[in-house]
């Protein structure tokens, strides 16, 4: 596949590596997930999407396992979670415990407990609808949306609840500057 010059012209600064106190582990639910082996305080850096980059209309155009993990950071831009790294393997959650940073980076929205499986909204990184395998969340959350909800589609309130915890590329774009 051919690199456009829009994906050519990105500059990203060293990515950060994964917190140590993390590791991948097998979850019944989601078949894998990151989990805490401390304590983490609010705002600590915890991962982030690292891979490559591609250029697609909708998730289901990116190349290879990139529809499952990659995160969108522009409106036809995706970014993909690189495999050595624990971003692209922190779950989905109505009520998540982790948001993102800039474009790229998870940080903890809240003290996380050690033991406690890392999540984010994808909400948080989509603009439009999220298309899975199968199109129905399965976070078990007492708040669970039942399905995957894009950016447009948050109420006002989560949008202020996750203030800071979601991607700049969504927000800048709501910004009345």
């Amino acid at each position: 596949m051919k690199t456009s010059p829009k994906i050519q012209s990105l500059t990203t600064p060293s990515p950060l590596p994964d917190h140590p106190a993390l590791e991948l582990r097998t979850d019944s639910r989601f078949g894998r997930g990151v989990f805490t082996t401390q304590d983490i305080p609010k705002d600590t850096h915890l991962a982030g999407f690292y891979g490559e980059f591609s250029e697609a209309a909708t998730p289901q155009d990116l190349p290879g396992d990139a529809a499952i993990y990659a995160l969108q950071c522009g409106p036809t831009l995706w970014r993909d979670g690189d495999p050595h790294t624990l971003g692209r393997y922190i779950n989905h959650s109505c009520e998540p415990n982790c948001g993102i940073r800039g474009l790229y980076d998870v940080v903890a929205m809240r003290d996380i407990k050690a033991g406690e499986q890392l999540f984010w909204h994808y909400g948080m990184t989509d603009r439009q609808q999220i298309y899975m395998t199968a199109d129905v969340c399965k976070c078990g959350s007492k708040h669970c949306q039942q399905r995957f909800v894009p950016y447009a589609e948050l109420s006002e309130s989560q949008k202020a609840a996750w203030a800071g915890y979601c991607s700049s590329w969504l927000t800048a774009a709501e910004s009345p500057l």
